[in-house]
């Protein structure tokens, strides 16, 4: 994985994000299995995003919003609306 990968991974913006869609996949009321089986992926996928072993890029995270029933434009307000209040 590239510098810039890791850096991504371990920033705070990055981690604000994972919290808002664990929070949206919690709400959906879905298992992480149930959610990497719609996805097609294996069942460490979401495991290995929230602990920032693999980085989440922007069509899967849209792909994953779709999957728990989240609207991908409500969740970057959210994000950004987040990253505002910590840079305020």
């Amino acid at each position: 994985m590239s510098r810039g990968n890791l850096e991504s991974l371990r920033s705070f913006e990055y981690h604000v994000l994972i919290e808002i869609l664990q929070d949206a996949w919690s709400k959906s009321g879905k298992s992480q299995a149930a959610i990497c089986s719609e996805l097609g992926k294996p069942r460490n996928y979401l495991n290995k995003i929230v602990r920032a072993e693999r980085r989440l890029d922007f069509v899967e995270a849209v792909r994953l919003c779709r999957v728990i029933d989240a609207d991908p434009v409500e969740i970057m307000k959210l994000f950004t609306e987040r990253i505002q209040k910590t840079d305020s």
